[in-house]
């Protein structure tokens, strides 16, 4: 598979790592995004006239 057999075992270490790697940044940013909805939706539930005391 290969064109020098010497190479294999770090060539298929690097592509784990680079794999993991791009994982790592798929996560990070789908939780960015997830945090930054969260973010949005709480603005948006709160009442523009809202001043900190309870309208009860």
């Amino acid at each position: 598979m290969f064109y020098y057999k010497s190479l294999e075992e770090l060539a298929i270490t690097l592509f784990i790592i680079g794999s993991a790697q791009m994982a790592i940044g798929l996560i990070i940013r789908l939780a960015h995004k997830i945090h930054k909805k969260e973010i949005e939706t709480k603005l948006t539930d709160t009442p523009s006239n809202y001043n900190g005391h309870s309208h009860s």
